[in-house]
């Protein structure tokens, strides 16, 4: 009976683990709206977390080799993600209103990102840009 219970913990733990990596690999998309993706989001990862530690301190290997695998995959996802492997920013502007934000970035290699956030989602768009004289055109 205690072999059945200890199958029920590692099964919870991967798919809560694998649903945390593939939520911040998707965070674009996920957190469109935050007022039920953060709530989903932190029990995942409380779930997880609990279920790792305790795990962990019965000296089970699955749990530490399970929590190794997902932070590690956490960790390439926001790499991957971060300013180091995008080109330098040529242009950076921002409009904030009470209840929304826009955000523009320009880059030298003609990428641009527009980040829409108001109160309940985040729209990013991304493309390249031409410059003609004075002018930007998407």
């Amino acid at each position: 009976m205690k072999q059945s219970g200890n199958f029920w913990f590692k099964v919870i733990a991967l798919t809560s683990g694998l649903a945390i990596l593939v939520v911040s690999f998707l965070d674009d998309y996920f957190f469109d709206s935050w007022l039920v993706s953060i709530p989903v989001f932190l029990t995942l990862g409380g779930l997880f977390l609990s279920l790792s530690i305790w795990g962990m301190l019965r000296q089970n290997d699955f749990f530490f080799k399970l929590f190794l695998f997902i932070a590690f995959g956490i960790l390439v996802g926001n790499l991957y993600d971060s300013e180091v492997f995008k080109s330098p920013r040529a242009l950076e502007a921002e409009l904030k209103d009470d209840l929304s934000r826009l955000s523009l970035i320009l880059r030298e290699n003609n990428d641009f990102e527009l980040s829409s956030q108001d109160l309940f989602s985040t729209q990013v768009y991304a493309g390249k840009y031409v410059r003609n004289n004075n002018q930007i055109i998407f």
